[in-house]
């Protein structure tokens, strides 16, 4: 059941940052520009979280923004210069790749098991629908 929430979680990153690219209507934080840590800090109150597990999250968290920061940089540039599809998602893939090893390795490790699993869930419903009418 784990390995199937982790491939869940990885099919969702792909169409979730493609549609996040030009920011989520009403100006809040799209998966792009938020790690999936500071989201489950902000959401801290749902999970649940004691003290000691927010100090954690917070490193995993800035550990996160100095992996993704770079890609980031990266993804804009090709954007800026037109760069094709295929360019696109193998940054794109890369972000993924780290959000997925940060809930793997650094992030459930701090939560309980209904932590990780209210965590998984949380940062599914964060992300966008499809366009296009497609689900999930």
């Amino acid at each position: 059941m784990q390995k199937a929430m982790v491939l869940a979680f990885a099919m969702l990153a792909v169409p979730a940052l493609a549609s996040a690219q030009g920011g989520p209507p009403g100006g809040g934080r799209g998966m792009m520009q938020q790690n999936v840590a500071k989201l489950l800090i902000d959401k801290q109150a749902d999970l649940s979280l004691t003290a000691e597990q927010v100090t954690k999250l917070e490193a995993v968290a800035k550990k996160i923004d100095e992996k993704t920061t770079p890609i980031m940089a990266d993804l804009r540039k090709a954007r800026e210069s037109g760069a094709g599809r295929e360019v696109m998602m193998g940054k794109m893939q890369e972000l993924r790749g780290v959000s997925d090893e940060a809930f793997e390795k650094d992030i459930k490790p701090v939560l309980s098991e209904e932590q990780a699993t209210k965590a998984a869930k949380i940062i599914e419903e964060s992300r966008p629908m499809r366009r296009g009418g497609g689900d999930r």
